[in-house]
């Protein structure tokens, strides 16, 4: 069995975590932006937000000054 027998249209990656695997499906979705307030609760989901960013993928992020504006 390979790893594309379980998402035939979904190419598989090599990630270094959870966040990031979350982050190579929003791209595949098309999501172009995420937006948030970032939280210490998901620092591993920023981190990886700034790893994409910095080599220029989406999603790209747009903070908002308050949780209700997300």
């Amino acid at each position: 069995m390979s790893d594309n027998d379980y998402s035939p249209h979904l190419k598989v990656h090599k990630v270094d975590s959870a966040a990031e695997a979350y982050l190579e499906i929003f791209r595949h979705w098309g999501i172009r932006y995420v937006f948030g307030s970032p939280g210490s609760e998901y620092i591993p989901f920023w981190e990886a937000l700034a790893k994409f960013s910095s080599v220029n993928k989406h999603p790209r992020y747009i903070n908002a000054r308050h949780e209700s504006l997300a």
